[in-house]
């Protein structure tokens, strides 16, 4: 049974639909394969195929529509880059180091902190597949549209995809991702409540981070279901659901807030009670939402810190609908 259980899938990656990533995943390569492997120009770059297919796979089709404008940005930089160096000193040991430091530079110049792998791969691309004329010539220009028209078909397929997928699953995908921030919120209030008695120092730290690390996942999914109230299928569910998202990132807050104060080596002031009963609620609130899927017998507001946040208590009547 142990060793079983190392091939199950965890509980957040669950909640993260996984395994209908794989699956999609899987009808993408296949569609791809069968649809563009023999041809003729296309066929001959599966790689680039395949390649932006994966990349562009998400749960909401806009985020892979950006997905696939990203990489057709990067595609056009590292191809232009490199197809000019190569145009004017050729292929040799020199250029093609040459082509990839450039590409970086420019990445790094237009946004240091997002560089693409697909400036710097196209670059690399366009010095080691290079496609030659009906005379034997190589050209740059026969390689950059062999890549470019590869990395389109393959965004194509992940783009239908995405599609179909969104519009089937969407409903679920939006309360699973509801139901994974309830659920770290709980586990860090409960991990606030066992470092109070431990004051070990590495524990505070970790749980800083845990709290910190949140506010990222609430983003992500924030940007999903964003995304997902611009399509067509927006409905005022959706739109509550934004606002309960946002109400999540306010109530982190102001737990960190407290998570700092409380563990302060020099406090200003000592915690009120009332907040450390507040967070009980809350936790008790958002476990039992997750367990019941029932909002009925729960308070019509939850508080912290004097900040009343309706729509949280709300929440499951709306994803359990």
């Amino acid at each position: 049974m142990i060793i079983l259980n190392r091939f199950k899938f965890s509980r957040e990656a669950m909640l993260f639909d996984s395994p209908l990533y794989l699956f999609k995943a899987f009808l993408g390569v296949m569609i791809s394969y069968v649809v563009f492997s023999q041809h003729s120009i296309v066929g001959n770059d599966m790689i680039s195929v395949l390649f932006g297919m994966m990349l562009s796979l998400e749960p909401v089709n806009i985020s892979g529509i950006k997905s696939g404008v990203a990489q057709f940005e990067a595609t056009i930089l590292g191809g232009l880059v490199t197809a000019i160096i190569v145009s004017i000193a050729g292929v040799n040991m020199f250029t093609v180091p040459l082509a990839v430091m450039l590409t970086l530079y420019i990445s790094i110049l237009l946004d240091w902190k997002n560089i693409s792998p697909v400036a710097f791969f196209t670059s690399i691309y366009m010095t080691q597949l290079i496609q030659y004329t009906g005379a034997g010539d190589p050209s740059m220009l026969l390689t950059f549209r062999l890549r470019i028209m590869a990395l389109g078909s393959g965004v194509l397929v992940a783009i239908l995809l995405n599609f179909i997928f969104s519009l089937v699953f969407y409903k679920s995908m939006v309360c699973k991702r509801i139901t994974y921030l309830f659920e770290k919120f709980v586990m860090n209030v409960e991990h606030f409540e066992s470092v109070l008695q431990s004051k070990d120092g590495e524990a505070i730290r970790q749980l800083k981070s845990e709290v910190s690390g949140l506010f990222t996942d609430i983003d992500f999914i924030y940007g999903h279901v964003n995304d997902l109230n611009k399509e067509k299928r927006k409905t005022e569910t959706t739109s509550k659901y934004l606002v309960v998202i946002s109400e999540l990132r306010l109530l982190n807050h102001y737990f960190f807030d407290l998570l700092v104060q409380a563990f302060d080596e020099t406090p200003t002031q000592p915690i009120e009670e009332a907040y450390f009963e507040d967070l009980g609620r809350l936790k008790i609130v958002m476990r039992q939402s997750v367990i019941d899927k029932d909002c009925v017998a729960f308070p019509q507001e939850v508080t912290l810190k004097g900040k009343t946040f309706f729509k949280i208590a709300e929440c499951i009547k709306r994803m359990s609908a």
